[in-house]
């Protein structure tokens, strides 16, 4: 690339199916398209998604850290940066953002940005003082949502300026043009004139299934032809099975597992869910936006950025599952509700899409070469 604006590696730990990498997948080729170079280096393994990134044409190294500070574990890593020339350091996640920041400034890259994804992304308060010390060798710190950036800040209590926001983006059109497949509702159980409420998330306490469950089934006493999706994996997911069959309600839910082909699962939802009680800007709401489909969702990290309360989707509190399910009920049940809802999230997503995020990553780039 002969006329490149600059060498970016964006270090991770690894590259397994989740929101992060999905997105990571869809920014890079777009920035690469803008004339950066892009690679991605992991410092535990490749992960599943690692083929994924080479079929795109970004390059994905792996450096293996024995432990975060790790001695030669740092130099490996230092020395790779400078052999390569890289001028912008992205890591990503607390692991990363410590690790890959020492490295970084050992290799005296030019600009070194770490990416916040969540709220309160510390384990203890070591950590959170690892974080607030090594905050002034960070050119910039990118929170994903105002939410985040706010408790970022609150947390560390570092100066604002050397944190932003851009927040996530997801690529609009796959979910604009997914159409209802009759094939796919026949091989999950959906039968004809059955409604489907949907949860996209992986199987951990923070995205707090069981208040799916408790939701769905006070929906049932009220709508009994309705099925409960569960699409994602995770260590939580016999709990989640015994809870449903504990609510009598094991029939009505579909374990879906993980999946790749979540714009087809959106064609056939009628509304989603998010349960969450920690999330810092969720790709299963945009995305769920994207297709047209209202959102129920917890009032945490950024999700009432995402979508305005009433009018492009419903915002509720945390750990109220007779409240999502009230909000369910009315989109289920309310026909011009459900439309108008839907109509305004599919417009509002536009706000949110790859291209935006990939334009604004891009200024910040520039800007800091520039300086």
């Amino acid at each position: 690339m002969p006329n490149a604006k600059g060498r970016v590696v964006r270090i991770v730990s690894d590259l397994p199916y989740g929101g992060v990498e999905r997105r990571l997948l869809s920014l890079l080729p777009r920035l690469r398209d803008l004339d950066w170079i892009v690679s991605v280096i992991c410092i535990r393994e490749a992960g599943q998604m690692a083929p994924l990134f080479e079929r795109a044409s970004i390059p994905v190294e792996v450096i293996p850290f024995s432990s975060r500070w790790s001695p030669r574990s740092l130099k490996q890593l230092a020395r790779r940066l400078t052999q390569v020339g890289v001028d912008i350091v992205h890591t990503h996640m607390y692991r990363c953002n410590t690790s890959g920041t020492v490295a970084a400034r050992l290799a005296r890259v030019k600009a070194v940005i770490s990416n916040v994804h969540n709220v309160n992304e510390w384990d203890d308060a070591k950590q959170l003082l690892v974080d607030r010390m090594l905050a002034r060798y960070k050119d910039k710190i990118i929170a994903v949502s105002e939410g985040v950036r706010r408790n970022y800040l609150e947390r560390t209590r570092i100066p604002p300026t050397k944190v932003i926001t851009i927040h996530n983006g997801v690529d609009l059109k796959p979910f604009q043009e997914a159409a209802f497949d009759p094939e796919l509702a026949t091989e999950l159980g959906v039968e004809e004139g059955e409604r489907v409420v949907a949860i996209f998330a992986r199987l951990v306490e923070q995205k707090r299934h069981i208040d799916f469950l408790t939701m769905a089934a006070d929906v049932l006493k009220v709508l009994p032809k309705v099925k409960f999706l569960i699409a994602g994996k995770g260590k939580l997911r016999g709990d989640i099975e015994r809870k449903a069959a504990e609510l009598g309600i094991s029939k009505r839910v579909i374990f879906a597992g993980h999946r790749s082909d979540i714009p087809r699962l959106l064609a056939l939802t009628d509304v989603v869910v998010m349960c969450s009680d920690r999330e810092g800007f969720s790709n299963s709401v945009l995305e769920a936006m994207a297709a047209g489909v209202p959102v129920v969702a917890t009032d945490v990290g950024g999700n009432a950025e995402a979508l305005v309360d009433s009018e492009s989707g419903f915002i509720v509190p945390t750990r109220q599952p007779a409240v999502q399910a009230k909000r369910v009920l009315a989109l289920l049940t309310d026909q011009a509700l459900h439309k108008s809802i839907s109509s305004k999230a599919q417009e509002r997503a536009s706000l949110f899409s790859i291209e935006r995020m990939s334009e604004k990553t891009d200024r910040l780039y520039t800007a800091l070469l520039s300086e």
